[in-house]
């Protein structure tokens, strides 16, 4: 397959298909032999303070984070190259925090990821986590725009 290109690319999606766009993104832009992580972000709904003392924090998360957890297994599939390792995280909190935590300690070569098709000034005003992970990112971004309807 490809032999130039990034050895290592963290994909985040967060469930949507236009998400999904930077799978493709990242197939390309894998070296031979490369290695892609999908990471899954579940914001915290409740607080560890929040549950009772005798409450199995681990487990209540497990349980929040499995439909993640199952949705990022099923994307491993949308992955067209044997050449590629695919892993999947699940992680939890801030989703830009998480994407740029993760690509630090896995110390990925690039992050591919999809904008929503959001105006520029809509992502000025409100912030998002493509403008978040784009401005503190310190490796390239792959970027892809869904296409417009």
């Amino acid at each position: 397959m490809t032999t130039s290109g990034f050895q290592h690319i963290l994909v985040p999606l967060d469930g949507t298909p236009s998400s999904e766009l930077a799978v493709a993104a990242a197939v390309k832009a894998a070296a031979g032999n490369g290695r892609l992580t999908i990471i899954g972000v579940v914001e915290d709904l409740v607080a560890n303070h929040q549950l009772p003392e005798d409450y199995d924090k681990q487990e209540f998360w497990l349980e929040q984070a499995r439909p993640t957890m199952e949705y990022l297994e099923n994307a491993v599939g949308l992955v067209a190259r044997a050449d590629l390792q695919v892993s999947t995280v699940t992680a939890s909190g801030n989703p830009a925090e998480a994407i740029l935590n993760l690509a630090k300690e896995l110390s990925v070569d690039a992050i591919a990821m999809s904008s929503h098709s959001r105006t520029v000034l809509h992502q000025v005003l409100l912030g998002s986590t493509v403008q978040t992970v784009m401005s503190r990112a310190a490796v390239p971004l792959v970027l892809v725009h869904p296409p417009q309807k």
